[in-house]
């Protein structure tokens, strides 16, 4: 954690769970204060301290071809194995790191993390999801919930998985 005082720096590198390309490293900085800044349009933080950023896109907006009608959010980053923990309680990713991109999970499983940060904000669940084997949370079996079938997802109140054209 960040104490108002501290020099940090940041390293980056690229990295496929093998192999590591060579690192560059930031100019050290001077933290000013507790908080740090996120730039996001809508931010929300997890109970462990895991931040989930989500920037608005709007309507109208062309990706492949398509112009997209409804306004939605997406998330900044992929979801870390942190967030996913957090909300979900298990992680099978077979890079285990905290802050890397969860991994090996399924649209069942993405769909039920969906509902839980909806759960988290107080927002209605967008999927109905069950467990199709007792005990193994990662057992998920998900639907549309109820009023958002086909083009009714976009009414849903919650977070979601974007459409094929939206991704």
């Amino acid at each position: 954690n960040a104490v108002a005082g501290d020099t940090w720096t940041c390293e980056v590198y690229a990295s496929d769970g093998i192999d590591n390309s060579v690192s560059v490293q930031s100019n050290p900085v001077l933290v000013e204060s507790y908080s740090i800044s996120i730039p996001c349009d809508h931010c929300i933080t997890l109970p462990n301290g895991s931040v989930v950023g989500l920037n608005e896109v709007p309507s109208g907006v062309l990706y492949g071809g398509n112009a997209l009608s409804n306004d939605y959010l997406m998330m900044t980053t992929e979801v870390t194995q942190d967030m996913f923990v957090e909300l979900m309680g298990y992680n099978n990713s077979q890079f285990n790191h905290p802050g890397q991109p969860v991994e090996n999970v399924n649209w069942h499983e993405a769909a039920a993390f969906a509902n839980a940060l909806s759960a988290f904000e107080g927002w209605q669940e967008c999927y109905t999801c069950n467990l199709t084997v007792n005990n193994d949370p990662s057992s998920f079996s998900c639907i549309n919930n109820g009023n958002y079938y086909g083009s009714n997802i976009y009414q849903c109140p919650g977070y979601r998985l974007p459409t094929d054209a939206e991704w």
